[in-house]
C-alpha cells in the first residue's frame, strides 16, 4: 500500500465519523487514479484496515453528472 492509499482511507474514516455514518458505509469512486484497479484494490484494503466496512459500488454515472444532480437538488431545498 502507498501512503496515498493510507491517507485516503484515514480521510474516509474521518468523514464517516464526522457525519455519524457508522462503520458500514456505501462507497464508490471517481477519477483516473481510482480507475486503476491496482490502486483501488490497495485503497479497499486500507479502508478495511482502518475499521470501515465499506460496500464498494461501481460508479453509476460520471462524477460531473452526479455533482450537477446533487447541486440541483440542494438548490431546490
Amino acid at each position: 500500500m502507498t501512503e496515498g492509499q493510507r491517507q485516503l482511507a484515514a480521510g474516509a474514516l474521518e468523514v464517516a465519523r464526522t457525519l455519524k455514518l457508522g462503520r458500514r458505509v456505501n462507497v464508490s469512486w471517481a477519477g483516473s487514479v481510482l480507475a486503476d484497479r491496482w490502486y483501488r484494490a490497495g485503497l479497499i484494503r486500507s479502508v478495511a484496515r482502518v475499521g470501515l466496512r465499506a460496500r464498494w459500488h461501481r460508479p453509476a454515472e460520471p462524477p460531473v453528472v452526479a455533482a450537477a444532480r446533487l447541486a440541483a437538488a440542494l438548490a431546490r431545498a
